[in-house]
């Protein structure tokens, strides 16, 4: 694990596209804490955890609960939480509307991997 490596919630629909997000963190020496298939799956862990992560990465369009609400519940139910939302689309509305909501960065599922750690590092650098 690399010093003060922040832990991480992964919350994404897809199973494959989720495990290897996950196994390229941990090979990075990101510990991922929890992993997520939509965001109602997300709230429903946070509510039980001990220790919340430090960084949520947060797929925008996902069933049962989307990204653009589980932003909005998140910073208000847990502020602490900082969110990096990730899609697959490029769109500029998509970005716009995400950070509106709370999110505090936003990657392209499609960003190369030295750009998601980069990403993450700057996020988990964000003051409260």
């Amino acid at each position: 694990m690399q010093l003060n490596s922040p832990t991480i919630a992964i919350v994404d629909d897809h199973a494959l596209f989720r495990e290897a997000v996950c196994s390229f963190l941990r090979r990075k020496g990101y510990p991922v804490i929890m992993e997520a298939h939509h965001g109602k799956d997300l709230l429903n862990q946070l509510a039980v955890m001990d220790k919340l992560p430090d960084v949520c990465l947060l797929d925008i369009d996902m069933p049962v609960m989307d990204g653009y609400q589980t932003a909005s519940i998140l910073k208000e139910k847990y502020p602490t939480i900082k969110i990096l939302a990730m899609t697959v689309f490029n769109h500029i509305e998509k970005r716009e509307n995400i950070l509106m909501l709370g999110a505090d960065g936003f990657l392209l599922k499609s960003n190369k991997p030295e750009t998601w750690i980069e990403t993450i590092k700057k996020v988990n650098e964000i003051q409260r």
